[in-house]
C-alpha cells in the first residue's frame, strides 16, 4: 500500500488518496479490495473521530487506487466542519496476514414459514 495524501477540502472534509498492489495476490482475491475498505481511523487531538466512505476507486490487474473521503461525526459538513478541530492522527491498520476457517454448523427446530 502507498499512503499519497491527506487533503482538507474546502468544506471541511478530507480527502486520502491511497494505492493498493497486487504483489502475487490472486486475481480475484486482488478485484476484492475494489469493495472492502482498510481500517482507517483519523482523528483529533480530543479525541474525536471522522466517519469515512470510499468515492473513487480505479486500477488495472496491478494496483488499486482509492479515495476515501473524511466526514466530521454529527453532522461533519458545510460551516461547521470547516470550524471543527483539525484532525492531527491519520492510523491505516492494514492486515498481513489472512486465513481461512471453517467452522461447522446447522439450523435446526427452525419454524417453517
Amino acid at each position: 500500500m502507498t499512503f499519497h495524501s491527506l487533503k482538507k477540502r474546502d468544506n471541511g472534509q478530507y480527502e486520502l488518496q491511497l494505492t493498493l498492489y497486487r504483489d502475487n495476490k490472486d486475481p480475484q482475491v486482488f478485484q476484492a479490495f475494489f469493495n472492502v475498505s482498510p481500517n482507517l481511523k483519523l482523528s483529533t487531538p480530543g479525541g474525536d473521530t471522522y466517519q469515512y466512505y470510499s468515492s473513487n476507486s480505479s486500477g488495472d490487474g496491478d494496483k488499486i487506487n482509492r479515495t476515501f473521503i473524511f466526514n466530521r461525526r454529527g453532522g461533519g459538513r458545510g460551516d461547521s466542519a470547516a470550524k471543527a478541530p483539525e484532525p492531527n492522527k491519520l492510523v491505516i491498520q492494514v492486515p498481513s496476514a489472512t486465513q481461512e476457517v471453517n467452522i461447522p454448523f446447522e439450523l435446526v427446530d427452525l419454524p417453517m414459514p
